[in-house]
């Protein structure tokens, strides 16, 4: 019950703020495009990048960090997706650059979206992991969406309580 709270309170935060952020309702995740954070078959965040994150986190980080459901996130993961041009390993390894890349930036000085002691709370919690070209997007007429495959999703974890 408590994830679905969390997801209903990030999309109304997202939609009041003009945050762009697909929310898959099943699982949790938030779907980060490629075309708003890095540059084709790069990892390092372009600048269009670093200021959405920077609007992205502070809204994120309220509804995670603060409030009913500091307490109840176990986990922040980022898992980072490839397009299927290039080898598996080749892809894994961009990949995960991608997703440390996003990781380190949450956590790291240069974001104007958290607080010092938020980004030390976010990092205790942050971890990151790359699947190549696994789980690729298609498209309407079930062709394989290259520009959305490039993609870092972020996922959170909700501590199981007895």
């Amino acid at each position: 019950k408590t994830r679905n709270q969390i997801l209903t309170e990030l999309t109304f935060a997202f939609l009041a703020n003009d945050i762009e952020a697909d929310i898959d309702a099943e699982t949790g995740k938030i779907y980060l495009g490629s075309n708003v954070l890095f540059g084709f078959n790069e990892s390092h965040l372009e600048q269009a990048g670093m200021e959405y994150m920077d609007t992205f986190l502070k809204v994120y980080t309220d509804t995670i960090l603060h409030g009913a459901y500091k307490d109840d996130i176990s986990e922040i993961r980022f898992d980072g997706y490839c397009d299927t041009v290039g080898s598996y390993e080749y892809n894994l390894t961009l990949s995960q650059k991608r997703a440390e890349s996003v990781k380190n930036y949450c956590v790291g000085e240069n974001n104007s979206g958290m607080t010092s002691s938020d980004r030390t709370e976010f990092s205790q919690i942050a971890t990151f992991a790359g699947h190549s070209y696994e789980n690729p997007v298609y498209d309407k007429n079930g062709e394989i969406d290259m520009d959305a495959c490039r993609r870092v999703e972020i996922k959170f974890f909700v501590r199981i309580r007895e």
